[in-house]
């Protein structure tokens, strides 16, 4: 639980110093009432007037308005303060704008105490401040909107600067980059990152995060909180991880606007709860809720990444790009088949808007070489005897003809006396309807690439995490049948390519399985070994490494 923090009552238009001072520590207790400017002083003069406790009054020095509301609202304060409140403490943000103030007010005002200095590198960011909101932009790319990143976070990222021309600006620029000159600046405290999981198809992106927040935690000795909207919660509890379930406005049958506002107030909370070094969400693009809520005052200085995997559907996301322009880092798991990448994210640098960078790693799986048992123990966990099995792990529209696909399965494996063995998600119903038509035995295990052993082949779709695991941890027979989904990314591009190297076999959509599902059904009987499958890489870990460098950086001693 995080400290109690002064009262900050804001402008009336709102203002960026407030997430600055949200994140100070040496403002006073929670009984100081803190006001960022001298328009707020008089926006909020009855509260300040009655507040029985200390008070703070930042004022600023002219260019956050016409030179003429500045001196009338300076005079109108200092006037009122005549007769006010004695307990008033007039403060500025750096040491020339006290002198200039106390100049022009003809009152002491001090220097705020300055923030620690956070960052230390050459990067520089500019805050510009027109008619509208203030902007801040890198070199000569395009202005964005500061309010977006929340300054606390961009002071983590670089070093700030602003025109000459507006003192306040300059103000708040040097006020934000603190003082102090140590990088070396250590906390007892773990690093704290909190992984946003999104409702996706399937168990994709909870599986992807798992293998990381385990490599984070059990390797790098951080504490891993998750915020997920799967339905799979309860595996991630299984697993050690404290977690938090929602549910989306579709779920909830809500209104949108209204389930944006109550989901960015509940993130935000939780936010200022365990002040986070690092967001991040896994998906193809960042939820609304995370930056308005990342952006809120107190909410913390947490950097923000995103985890998005490659081989898209060409053509498809062009809107989800978007996210480059919000988050400190793009990470790309990497993919075995990203020679045949055709969609929108391929060898894309992430610089094209706002201040990501961009990384790739090896293919990320949760379950690892050490985690697979033996036949003998395996088929034992699952509860097969004697004779050939085969797994089948196939999403409903898997291939266009999907009663076709089923009988020819069946026939096939009866006969080649093999039996057909049903890998159910654990967030699906049972269905006895599959099981007497198809005589299939069912199984539901997670994870359950560590019994891959037990199956003499395997049958299933091409998503990223079955086909990592399939093509690095076993060396059987492997049929790939992929889904086609608009929402899902390439699995025939990605089956394609396994197909080519010799490592599987593939299932085009517009021909008959048949000829396919007996050459399987052959390698199969015959025992047949693929040993020119890629080795097995910890993607997991290097992914948990580009995550943690970001999260220590420039975070709070």
């Amino acid at each position: 639980m995080t400290a109690p923090r002064p009262i900050l009552l804001p402008t009336p238009q709102g203002d960026p110093l407030i997430q600055l001072l949200a994140e100070h520590d040496g403002l006073g207790g929670q009984h100081t009432m803190i006001l960022p400017s001298q328009e707020a002083a008089l926006a909020h003069w009855p509260a300040l007037a009655a507040h029985d406790g200390p008070v703070t009054i930042i004022l600023r020095r002219d260019g956050r308005s016409t030179g003429k509301e500045w001196q009338e609202s300076l005079d109108l304060l200092a006037t009122l303060l005549e007769t006010g409140p004695q307990d008033v403490r007039l403060a500025a943000l750096t040491e020339p704008a006290a002198q200039a103030l106390s100049d022009r007010i003809g009152r002491p005002v001090s220097p705020l105490p300055p923030m620690p200095k956070r960052y230390h590198g050459p990067r520089r960011l500019q805050l510009l401040q027109g008619d509208g909101p203030l902007l801040v932009r890198e070199g000569n790319t395009p202005p964005l909107l500061a309010r977006r990143y929340n300054l606390a976070r961009l002071r983590r990222l670089a070093g700030l600067s602003a025109e000459a021309s507006d003192p306040d600006l300059m103000d708040l620029a040097a006020f934000a980059n603190g003082e102090g000159t140590s990088p070396l600046a250590t906390t007892d405290r773990p690093p704290v990152i909190v992984i946003v999981v999104p409702n996706g198809i399937g168990l994709g992106h909870v599986t992807r995060m798992l293998a990381v927040a385990r490599s984070l935690r059990d390797r790098d000795g951080a504490r891993v909180l998750f915020w997920s909207f799967s339905r799979a919660a309860g595996i991630i509890a299984r697993h050690g991880f404290d977690v938090t379930l929602r549910q989306t406005a579709q779920h909830l049958q809500a209104d949108p606007d209204a389930w944006l506002r109550w989901e960015s107030e509940d993130f935000a909370a939780a936010l200022a709860d365990v002040q986070p070094d690092l967001v991040v969400q896994d998906g193809s693009q960042v939820d609304r809720f995370i930056v308005e809520a990342m952006a809120r005052p107190g909410s913390g200085s947490a950097r923000l990444a995103l985890v998005r995997r490659g081989m898209w559907q060409p053509g498809v996301g062009l809107d989800a790009l978007e996210a480059e322009t919000l988050v400190d880092l793009v990470i790309e798991p990497g993919d075995l088949a990203s020679g045949d990448d055709r969609g929108l994210t391929r060898n894309r640098h992430a610089r094209t808007g706002g201040f990501a960078t961009m990384a790739r790693t090896a293919p990320v799986t949760l379950t690892r070489p050490g985690d697979m048992l033996d036949r003998r123990a395996a088929r034992r966990a699952l509860g097969l005897g004697r004779g050939r099995f085969c797994l089948v792990s196939l999403g409903g529209d898997a291939f266009g003809d999907w009663e076709l696909l089923l009988r020819t399965l069946v026939h096939e494996a009866q006969t080649a006396r093999t039996t057909l063995v049903w890998a159910r998600s654990p967030l699906a119903a049972e269905d006895p309807e599959l099981a007497e038509r198809t005589g299939m035995t069912t199984i539901s295990r997670y994870p359950l690439a560590p019994c891959l052993q037990a199956f003499d082949g395997v049958i299933s779709a091409a998503g990223y995490n079955s086909f990592h695991e399939l093509m690095q941890l076993y060396r059987g027979p492997v049929l790939f049948a992929p889904t086609r989904h608009a929402q899902l990314d390439d699995q025939p591009g990605r089956a394609q390519y396994a197909a080519r190297q010799g490592w599987a076999l593939d299932l085009p959509e517009a021909e008959s399985p048949l000829p396919q599902v007996r050459r399987f059904f052959d390698a199969l009987c015959g025992k047949a070994c693929i040993d020119t499958r890629p080795d097995w890489r910890d993607g997991a870990a290097e992914l948990a490494h580009a995550l943690l460098a970001l999260a220590v950086n420039g975070r709070a001693p």
